[in-house]
């Protein structure tokens, strides 16, 4: 079947929540072009802004914090060292401290999950090279092969005919969108997968099969969560997720590593059985 690949430069909105948010705030605070390339991802309305001040608000927390904590230490040494007369002013000086500590944590704790959640809504900033605008507005990088458009044709339909795809019995047990596949079309897809595997062996890539299981803050990290949570099936009363790709896990398995410059590119090829609820 004859056909071609198209590279395009895609608009800076599309694909918006991929990516790791690791969203650098001292840059967004600082940095007008940053800033800038963030705005680009169309974000919503104000949300840069309501993050930067509850970050403020979370870094007053954490002054205030580090502050009580160092009072209450002071106040514990100074009932050790005072008369029996004063101690118990000071240790009631100190549980006075302790409470405050107490209440300035929980405050701390509750301002970190409103930063944490704004967060994860704000995507890494577009490079500059990105276009501005939708799906009209894309570039052509260039066009390899022929790309003319085959006729329309339904494998599904045809694979029925020929014995290679059964989605009867398949509906019956798992639903709309199963089916086994069988026979000669079994072969097919397990020569492809090794067809490609070893043509990126030979380009320098790692094969890897994954963990298909991941847990939540994989998958916020990966930039799938919190927008795309409602495609990701969740098991063990959402402790662990279903990849929809083995882009997920692949991404983890360096995570909090410091990787030497000159060992880069890490190439990995993954090969896994992907979980998604969503058609097509």
């Amino acid at each position: 079947m004859a056909g071609g690949v198209r590279l395009d430069r895609r608009p800076a909105h599309d694909g918006a929540a991929a990516g790791l948010r690791v969203i650098d705030l001292r840059r967004l605070r600082d940095e007008p072009e940053y800033r800038a390339g963030i705005e680009r991802k169309r974000v919503r309305d104000g949300l840069l802004d309501e993050t930067l001040a509850v970050d403020d608000e979370h870094r007053r927390l954490q002054r205030e914090v580090e502050d009580l904590r160092s009072r209450q230490n002071a106040a514990s040494k100074e009932i050790g060292r005072a008369p029996a007369d004063e101690r118990p002013a000071k240790i009631e000086a100190a549980s006075a401290l302790k409470d405050e500590v107490t209440a300035r944590e929980t405050a701390l704790s509750e301002v970190e999950a409103r930063r944490r959640a704004l967060l994860l809504q704000i995507p890494n900033p577009a490079d500059r090279s990105v276009p501005d605008g939708g799906e009209e507005d894309a570039e052509v990088v260039r066009v390899v092969g022929d790309t003319a458009p085959v006729p329309a044709f339904d494998h599904a339909a045809f694979g029925e005919q020929l014995g290679l795809v059964e989605v009867r019995q398949a509906a019956e047990m798992s639903g709309s969108r199963f089916a086994f596949l069988q026979r000669e079309a079994v072969l097919v897809e397990l020569a492809l997968v090794r067809w490609v595997v070893e043509r990126l062996v030979n380009e320098g890539f790692t094969p890897t099969v994954p963990p298909v299981l991941v847990r939540e803050h994989v998958m916020e990290e990966a930039g799938f969560f919190p927008t795309d949570r409602a495609q990701v099936y969740e098991v063990d009363g959402g402790e662990l997720f279903l990849v929809g790709t083995s882009e997920v896990p692949l991404s983890a398995l360096h995570r909090g590593e410091v990787i030497d410059g000159g060992g880069l590119p890490l190439r990995y090829a993954g090969v896994s059985t992907c979980f998604r609820r969503e058609a097509g």
